[in-house]
């Protein structure tokens, strides 16, 4: 009996970086990027947690053959803040998953993100008829496609 209204973005890091655009930007640059975030950090999952986790439960050996696996084709570890102070409360974190995270090659950037899209999903809320290209709008009763979020 709601409409609903979902982000047109097929990785969350669109969200955090502001835009479908900045993500596409990110994206052409350097492909295969992992990416980090306070959010990450706190309560997720990292090539670091997810060593740690298999090494408790497989053995030293079988836990970076595991992580080999996943992460040995990215080549960036980029940690996307909202801001300056976020950047450097998070650092020390980030620069102890790119240590590890080297073995692969990967290098190590920060970006500063940005709201933007967040407070357009706000705004598009109070008019969904003007959501525009950056959202899927569902009317009440209606499906959800995934070729709805398809650009």
């Amino acid at each position: 009996r709601h409409v609903l209204l979902a982000p047109r973005v097929d990785d969350c890091i669109a969200l955090l970086l502001g835009s479908h655009r900045a993500y596409m930007r990110e994206f052409e640059a350097v492909p295969g990027t992992y990416y980090l975030c306070k959010g990450w950090l706190e309560s997720g999952s990292n090539p670091l947690k997810e060593y740690q986790e298999y090494e408790a439960r497989y053995g030293p050996q079988e836990a970076m053959w595991l992580v080999d696996q996943q992460y040995r084709n990215y080549e960036r570890l980029v940690l996307v803040a909202h801001s300056q102070a976020d950047l450097e409360a998070y650092r020390p974190q980030a620069l102890e998953v790119a240590r590890f995270c080297e073995r692969w090659g990967m290098r190590y950037e920060e970006r500063l993100g940005s709201d933007a899209y967040v407070r357009r999903l706000i705004e598009a809320a109070a008019s969904p008829g003007r959501a525009g290209d950056d959202f899927v709008v569902v009317p009440p009763g209606g499906e959800v496609r995934q070729d709805d979020f398809r650009r």
